[in-house]
């Protein structure tokens, strides 16, 4: 259609007319283009309100991560990390929801597959992950990946520390004797370590007085390995187990001499 005449209306002010060149767009999806058609011609008219559908809007919105709770250390050897997030998309999610595990170098560890909270429908997903013997450092982390139907990706990340569990000062003690085991005399000067066991860590250290004696303070409840040593001596370890605030214990070391063999050269 063209107008090279008198000015003439194009639509009634809320729908027009449909033009298989018009080349706006209909971001709505209203069924109306949203900029006028220009009619051709001299006049100059336009129609304001073209009918027109170029089709559904392509979907360009990632999905949406909120990490609703994740734990942001864990203790080295029998830690773990547990992550729980909500995870949506406004039109549909593309299953499966993976979360990588990283190294604080950026080097991938490991990476599994999220878990849906099926007792409620909220679209929470979690993770249970064991840090095993990964060893101790700041700085590792995690990172979602949620992709919708039109694989638009979502990501979302945290860091988190493996760190070396120590044991709660306390007034727990372990008394120590150290005695040869053929004379039962004591022995002086004998070095007493004490690990504690759950974390080893080094929690104590010292040698013995001259009555064979050392006392270890400050023990909160755990277990603990006791290890004398002394030069000419076999090394000894024992366990013990403080039991509750202020338990004390009593550890009596046995220690066999070293024998030396000698030859005789004739």
């Amino acid at each position: 259609a063209e107008n090279n005449g008198a000015s003439n209306f194009w639509d009634n002010g809320t729908i027009g007319n449909y033009w298989d060149d018009y080349a706006g767009l209909d971001a709505n999806d209203d069924g109306i283009g949203d900029t006028p058609y220009m009619i051709p011609g001299t006049v100059g008219d336009q129609d304001n309100y073209p009918v027109w559908d170029d089709g559904p809007t392509a979907d360009d919105v990632e999905p949406l991560i909120v990490i609703n709770y994740y734990d942001n250390y864990a203790y080295f050897g029998t830690g773990a990390i547990f992550i729980e997030a909500f995870i949506t998309d406004n039109i549909q999610l593309d299953f499966p929801i993976t979360i990588e595990f990283y190294y604080p170098n950026g080097t991938l560890i490991n990476a599994y597959d999220m878990i849906l909270n099926i007792s409620d429908s909220s679209n929470t997903f979690f993770y249970y992950w064991p840090v095993d013997s990964l060893p101790a450092l700041d700085d590792y982390y995690f990172i979602i990946n949620a992709y919708d139907s039109s694989n638009n990706l979502g990501v979302a990340s945290e860091f988190f520390d493996i760190v070396v569990e120590t044991p709660t000062l306390d007034t727990g003690w372990i008394e120590v004797n150290v005695k040869d085991n053929s004379t039962y005399s004591p022995i002086s000067s004998a070095y007493v370590q004490v690990v504690y066991t759950s974390s080893g860590l080094v929690v104590d250290m010292g040698y013995t007085n001259g009555a064979g004696f050392y006392n270890v303070t400050g023990m909160g409840i755990g277990w603990y390995e006791v290890t004398i040593s002394r030069s000419g001596y076999a090394t000894q370890m024992k366990q013990t187990y403080i039991n509750w605030v202020g338990d004390d214990d009593y550890l009596t070391f046995y220690l066999n001499e070293l024998i030396t063999d000698y030859w005789i050269l004739s």
